[in-house]
């Protein structure tokens, strides 16, 4: 008795942490990655300060196949629905790859397809004191030429900003470029798409002439 008592209270569980995200009508979940192919789905994590898992997901939608991520707040008993549209206004397809969660942090990551392959990894974190979730990291990598590709990272909590050049034949990475550039205010993906929260982000943060940095000396 007791045997079938513990596996109804572990579906239970099963059902419940299921339970939790709702996917909106018109969209499917994404279980293989368009870039990697590798298994995507749910993942769930201490996001929030309830300490109740949350849930995290990427879905598309089957109308105009447009990807966007789903994060389930426990504490607010709600789901942010986060469009990954593209820079382009549908110019350029997007190839998103599996979600990463490192502690109470979540990182989604996609690619452009184009003339150049463009790659966004944002790390966002829940900010407890305006119960939002706050954008805390930035990275992008765009492929200048067919030996060189520009590699920015930006940390929004510290204001800290590198510039990189990864040598594609060599598979070397030269520092070019430090900044600091702390942001007054916090930036929150709510009421905003991956397009806005990129041009928000770089609005921010003075980015450098490209063909300067090129030019100048290694440091």
């Amino acid at each position: 008795m007791k045997k079938y008592f513990a596996i109804i209270i572990m579906l239970m569980g099963i059902n419940i942490s299921f339970a939790q995200i709702k996917i909106p009508n018109g969209y499917t979940i994404v279980t293989d990655s368009p870039a990697s192919g590798k298994t995507m789905g749910e993942v769930s994590l201490y996001f929030d300060t309830d300490k109740i898992k949350d849930t995290a997901v990427i879905v598309q939608s089957d109308e105009n196949y447009e990807y966007a991520l789903l994060i389930y707040l426990s504490s607010l008993n709600k789901t942010i629905h986060f469009s990954l549209g593209d820079r382009y206004g549908g110019e350029f397809s997007l190839y998103p790859v599996p979600l990463k969660i490192r502690k109470n942090v979540i990182e989604y990551c996609y690619f452009e397809d184009g003339t150049a392959r463009f790659m966004h990894r944002v790390k966002l974190r829940y900010n407890p004191k305006k119960q939002k979730v706050q954008t805390i990291g930035y990275d992008t990598s765009e492929r200048l030429n067919p030996e060189t590709e520009l590699q920015t990272s930006m940390n929004l909590l510290t204001g800290k900003y590198l510039i990189r050049l990864f040598d594609i034949e060599k598979q070397t990475t030269k520092e070019w470029a430090r900044f600091d550039k702390r942001l007054q205010q916090p930036i929150f993906i709510e009421n905003k798409t991956s397009f806005s929260l990129y041009e928000t982000v770089f609005e921010k943060v003075v980015v450098p002439d490209v063909d300067k940095i090129l030019q100048r000396p290694q440091l």
